[in-house]
């Protein structure tokens, strides 16, 4: 949401609406939220109008997932999930299959996370956690406690490692010192 704002503040025409709650949200960005821009707007038209009109949208997988019904107003493209290697596949399977009339609400997914770093959060044990179903260990489903993002990346893994038509390994990042990144 922050690099939105950015964006916005250097290029005014450029729209997006926050997908939450005001009380889940930065004072700094409540000005962007659905709620608020929709009490600017006159009646349902202008709500429909507003989302209809925006192109871009933000919020948690938990936001979106509460506001199904902004998938049945609007068929968006493509969805970009940050951080799915800590999303679990019940918090994605609503926006994975949601339909808006007869065909899915979003187009293309683009999940980006790293595998390595923090997991998803999980309370059950082990035990609790084996799939021990075979048609779901047929699709790589095998312990709940990992995320979409794990249990695609274990499938397109090569003996070259990965295929390259669907992970794609970051080569630059600006967020820790070279060295350590090396």
């Amino acid at each position: 949401c922050s690099k939105l704002v950015e964006i916005k503040r250097s290029q005014p025409d450029f729209d997006f609406l926050r997908i939450g709650s005001d009380l889940s949200c930065s004072e700094e960005y409540r000005e962007f939220l659905l709620s608020s821009r929709s009490a600017k707007v006159a009646g349902g038209n202008g709500l429909n109008k507003l989302i209809k009109s925006t192109r871009v949208f933000c919020g948690t997988t938990s936001a979106v997932n509460a506001n199904m019904s902004l998938l049945k107003l609007k068929h968006f493209t493509l969805a970009i999930v940050d951080e799915s290697s800590q999303i679990l596949e019940p918090h994605l399977i609503g926006l994975l299959t949601a339909h808006d009339k007869e065909k899915e609400a979003i187009d293309r997914f683009v999940l980006i996370g790293d595998h390595k770093q923090l997991p998803a959060v999980v309370q059950q044990s082990v035990e609790e956690s084996v799939v021990n179903e075979p048609e779901l260990n047929a699709i790589g489903l095998t312990d709940c406690r990992l995320s979409l993002f794990e249990r695609l990346l274990s499938r397109f893994k090569t003996s070259d490692g990965y295929d390259g038509r669907f992970v794609y390994m970051l080569t630059k990042q600006g967020r820790m010192h070279r060295f350590i990144g090396e």
